[in-house]
């Protein structure tokens, strides 16, 4: 549900900067601010997240760690992995 509501904020984002070039200024000021840079970040995180179980999951599909012990490890690597790339995020944002 977060995820569905936060590619609505993407693309209200991508609206406003692409339908003028006070558009652009105004989405480039709001992102200067911090609460709506936070849940741009917040967006991206979640969306890396799936894009890392996504491919856990397309890993699964051709039996690659699909036992107990290496889908538990690959669950920890997808939370570790998100996370990082969550702070390489907020790196890039800010």
């Amino acid at each position: 549900m977060a995820l569905f509501l936060g590619f609505a904020y993407l693309l209200y984002l991508l609206d406003l900067a692409l339908s003028s070039e006070a558009g652009f200024e105004r989405a480039g000021s709001l992102l200067a601010m911090t609460l709506p840079k936070l849940a741009l970040w917040s967006v991206l995180a979640l969306l890396a997240y799936h894009l890392l179980a996504g491919i856990k999951h397309l890993l699964l599909d051709v039996h690659v760690g699909d036992g107990f012990a290496a889908a538990k490890r690959a669950s920890w690597l997808v939370f570790a992995a998100t996370g990082a790339a969550a702070v390489l995020l907020g790196a890039w944002l800010w």
